[in-house]
Parts: C-alpha cells; sequence; structure tokens
C-alpha cells in the first residue's frame, strides 16, 4: 500500500472523530505513523486501523479535557459481547496508545490515567463454542460445486480446494502462498512457508486428501491444461 493510499484511509477512519478532537486524533494518528517518541517506531498501519476503529466509541464518551478517558474505555469495553475478546483489547491498547501521545503533549495526567487504563483485565469469555465445520458441511459445498453452471476444470479445481482447505486446516493467505514444491505427497507432509506469525511449519496430509491431490496432479491436472 502507497503511502497517499494509506494516509487517505487514515484520512476516512479520521473523519469518523468528533470535530473537537479531530486535532488531536490527527497528530495522535502522526505520531504513530512517523515512530515519534513515545513510539520510537512506526506502527503498522493494521494496528493504526484497529486503534481508530476501537477509539470510535470512546471519543463519543469522552470529556473535551480527556480527564474521564479510563472511564470512557471501561465503557466502550463493557458495550462489546463478554466473547469479543479481541474487540475489548483493542480498546484498551487504543487507549493507553492515546494516553501515552497526550502525556507528551504535556497532558497533566493528574488523576494517574495511564497505570489505571494499563490496570483494566480483559478475560477470555470461558464458553465459547466455536461452531465446527464437518464433513457433512463439506459434502454439501461439494455437491453445489457440481451445481454451478461453470466447466468441469473450474469444478475439479473447486472441489479439490474445498477437500485441501477442510481437511489440512489451512488460512486462506496460507494456501494462496503454497507452491507445488511445497507439497510432499510421497512423506504426507504440507511445509507451509511464512505462515502465522511469519514462521515456517509443517503439515500432515491424511489418506484422503492425499489420494485426492494425487489424482488431481497427475490426471485431473494434465486434462484441464489441455
Amino acid at each position: 500500500m502507497t503511502k497517499s493510499s494509506t494516509s487517505n484511509a487514515h484520512g476516512n477512519l479520521l473523519k469518523k472523530v468528533p470535530e473537537r478532537y479531530q486535532e488531536a486524533a490527527c497528530k495522535w494518528v502522526a505520531t504513530m505513523q512517523n515512530g515519534s517518541q513515545p513510539y520510537g517506531r512506526a506502527i503498522s498501519f493494521d494496528c493504526i486501523r484497529l486503534y481508530l476503529n476501537a477509539m470510535n466509541k470512546i471519543w463519543h464518551l469522552l470529556e473535551a479535557d480527556y480527564s474521564d478517558l479510563y472511564e470512557a474505555t471501561v465503557q466502550a469495553i463493557e458495550a462489546h459481547k463478554p466473547e469479543q475478546f479481541s474487540s475489548r483489547k483493542h480498546c484498551k491498547e487504543a487507549a493507553i496508545s492515546l494516553a501515552k501521545f497526550l502525556i507528551r503533549q504535556e497532558f497533566r495526567d493528574s488523576n494517574n490515567i495511564l497505570e489505571r487504563l494499563r490496570s483494566i483485565k480483559i478475560k477470555r469469555h470461558k464458553d465459547i463454542r466455536r461452531p465446527t465445520f464437518r464433513e457433512k458441511e463439506l459434502n454439501l459445498l461439494l455437491e453445489a460445486n457440481q451445481r454451478l453452471k461453470t466447466n468441469q476444470a473450474s469444478k475439479n479445481l473447486n472441489e479439490i480446494l474445498l477437500k485441501f482447505a477442510f481437511y489440512t486446516g489451512l488460512r486462506v493467505s496460507e494456501i494462496c502462498n503454497l507452491n507445488f514444491g511445497d507439497v510432499f505427497l510421497d512423506e504426507g507432509r504440507i511445509l507451509v512457508v511464512n505462515g502465522k506469525g511469519g514462521k515456517n511449519r509443517w503439515v500432515a496430509i491424511n489418506k484422503a486428501l492425499k489420494e485426492d491431490l494425487r489424482n488431481y496432479i497427475e490426471n485431473v491436472r494434465g486434462e484441464n491444461d489441455e
């Protein structure tokens, strides 16, 4: 993403900030972008975007002098559902970032707002029941794929991609970044390069997927190329 497009994207988010906080918000974002103190390094575009989105609720709960930043942050956190751990965490992190910036701008933290923000405990919701994608749902997708009004080559590719994603559990970005050289069929494993956290890892291929992949690579893919 270019510098101008990044600025435009932040500009769209900054438009949501109440007018009385516009100047401070713009300076805060600029400080994060260029790595000025108190950060010491440039903050990533995605992180700034998360902070601005998290602050959207807090801005509208604040008093003009920021003296109730802690109370507004707590209210914003509590407005999220218990299972929205990341959103609640981003509210706290964004408020701490803003408080650091304000203190550097000679804001008098007479109420120890920064320390109080740091003391906020964001607990994970223990009763999260994540929906499980089962083989029954995979079969429904495969059946739907066969009903698509497209050529057989596209259907074959869709089918192997659906099975690959289901049986390996790889992220979409990881699948898109795979090369044929990363798939070791004889060894029954896949090398994921630069996956989550920028790390490499091995992922096992089960027997069913192994045979489907071998058939696609050796037979179906060759037919499609013709």
